[in-house]
């Protein structure tokens, strides 16, 4: 799926969950793109994290940041791009990293 800029956001997510411990944390700062009042980046982060028994916590920091970035063609359909933090929690321990996403 789009994930509209989040792409490096995902692969670091991933590489994150494949070697975090039990207990291990990942912090995350970045721009979540927001289509039809859902955030694809949140939605890709929510699938990886259940698959990899890991607890996902986001707090949006700042609700519209980089608008210039709207004026692009390629987020034609994007209504605004939010600053989140993410706090990722690894409570399980197994895991390998799926190549596939939540909207395959």
């Amino acid at each position: 799926g789009e994930v509209f800029g989040g792409q490096v956001s995902l692969d670091w997510t991933r590489q994150a969950l494949a070697s975090l411990p039990l207990g291990g944390v990942m912090l995350l700062y970045t721009g979540a793109a927001f289509v039809q009042g859902r955030s694809p980046l949140i939605g890709e982060l929510q699938f990886l994290c259940g698959d990899a028994g890991a607890l996902l916590e986001t707090d949006e920091i700042d609700p519209h940041v980089f608008g210039e970035e709207l004026q692009s063609s390629r987020y034609e359909k994007v209504e605004r791009i939010a600053a989140i933090g993410v706090k990722i929690t690894k409570i399980r321990g197994d895991f390998a990293p799926s190549l596939t996403s939540a909207s395959d």
